[in-house]
């Protein structure tokens, strides 16, 4: 097999020139086919751009942050044959359900969706195809499921999730990808009125299997509509169940348990996240269930809460204290609705002290109701007021450097713990 070019897609019908925003691997890295390794910026739209074979990458062409390049241009090189077993599909994969080493977030998501549809002939799953926009697994699984299951919904979320909510109650299992969030607040009488309260209204005699998913919160360069956090609207709505898993593992986990669900789910993700990979060996013995938080990292002396993309600075963060000599116990949430406060407070409890993390807004966040929810629940205990790291209360910037500092870094969630110890 001969190298092989990676050229720039068009990110929608009309657009000849884009801005190669940034690259997500290096020359020498291994990928697989379907993994997302770079991202282009068109003049309304981000764009992900996935390795159409397994290989190596031989040589970067151009490099991040050249603007004006012409779809079409070759960008990267990869040599198939240069991928060696690390490229190899697990062949234990599908078989044993674990999600492997090295496998991106992206790539579980799409595990979990292929096996959802190859176990249930009836699932539907609605997105744009990758010719009108969308991302490269709506045309895989169309390629292997047919245009009847893997539907087109035209372009508009008004539109495409009334069929998708039409779809459910009707008695149809659907995942839908509505591509980001921020396009859905056109569309939330479907999903908040609809939706969200047919069931308990009919007193759970109507049930909507719905899983919606898609992308929301700064990005890279997306500005003030696009980049929105969307988790505290979604999570505050009575009826969803709001998951936002943080690595594959749990992503593929909470997307085979979202579409069991015989209620919507919302499934919150982030393109800071697509590429990150799987540790494997560190798993627990059983997959994330949904209302279920987990404690990624165990300590004694302060609880740190996130969920999503907050999580790699989280964790971060905690390495930093630990070199101070603080050792900190950090919850990844998983789920937003229903949330399990149990075992927050029971860490908090143990700790003493509490920090939470988000990239939403603080006012009316999730970390404000934990706050609240554990000073109720565990006031006597603790050693000081909880403290909150969110993002900025204003829409979110364009400007690069601005939407860095719009959302938690790893000093602030220092510095807040610092203050937890009135240092």
């Amino acid at each position: 097999m001969t190298p092989e070019a990676l050229r720039i897609p068009a990110p929608e019908p009309g657009v000849a020139r884009v801005t190669l925003s940034r690259w997500l691997v290096r020359e020498g890295d291994v990928v697989r086919a379907g993994d997302v390794i770079a991202e282009i910026v068109g003049d309304t739209i981000v764009r992900e751009i996935e390795a159409l074979q397994s290989g190596r990458i031989g040589r970067i062409l151009v490099a991040a942050g050249t603007r004006d390049v012409a779809v079409d241009t070759a960008i990267a090189i990869i040599d198939p044959t240069g991928a060696g077993n690390d490229a190899a599909p697990p062949a234990a994969e599908q078989r044993t359900g674990e999600t492997p080493r090295g496998a991106t977030y992206r790539h579980a998501i799409g595990t979990a969706l292929r096996g959802a549809m190859e176990a249930d002939p009836a699932l539907l799953y609605l997105a744009r195809p990758p010719e009108q926009g969308g991302a490269r697994l709506a045309g895989e699984l169309r390629d292997a499921f047919g245009h009847a299951r893997v539907i087109d919904p035209g372009s508009g979320a008004e539109p495409a999730l009334g069929l998708a909510v039409g779809a459910a109650l009707g008695g149809q299992r659907v995942v839908i990808d509505i591509g980001r969030f921020a396009d859905i607040y056109g569309a939330l009488e479907q999903v908040l009125h609809v939706a969200a309260k047919t069931g308990p209204l009919s007193g759970d005699r109507a049930t909507c299997p719905l899983v919606i998913r898609g992308v929301h919160g700064p990005a890279g360069r997306l500005g003030g509509v696009h980049g929105q956090d969307v988790a505290a609207l979604m999570a505050a709505a009575p009826g969803l169940t709001v998951v936002a898993p943080s690595e594959p593992a749990d992503a593929r986990a909470l997307m085979e348990a979202a579409i069991a669900s015989d209620t919507p789910v919302i499934f919150l993700e982030s393109e800071t996240l697509f590429a990150r990979g799987c540790d494997g060996g560190t798993r627990p013995d059983r997959p994330r269930r949904i209302g279920e938080a987990r404690i990624v990292r165990t300590g004694r002396d302060v609880t740190l809460v996130g969920f999503g993309a907050a999580m790699p600075t989280t964790l971060s963060a905690a390495e930093r204290l630990d070199a101070e000599g603080f050792a900190a116990e950090v919850i990844d949430l998983g789920t937003l609705r229903p949330l399990d406060l149990a075992t927050v407070t029971d860490s908090v409890r143990r700790t003493g002290r509490c920090v939470t993390v988000e990239h939403g807004p603080s006012q009316g966040g999730i970390g404000a109701y934990i706050a609240a929810r554990v000073t109720q629940a565990a006031f006597a205990d603790l050693a000081a007021p909880v403290e909150t790291c969110a993002g900025a209360d204003t829409p979110c910037p364009y400007a690069e450097a601005l939407e860095a500092a719009s959302v938690p870094t790893t000093a602030d969630i220092v510095a807040a713990v610092r203050r937890t110890r009135g240092t």
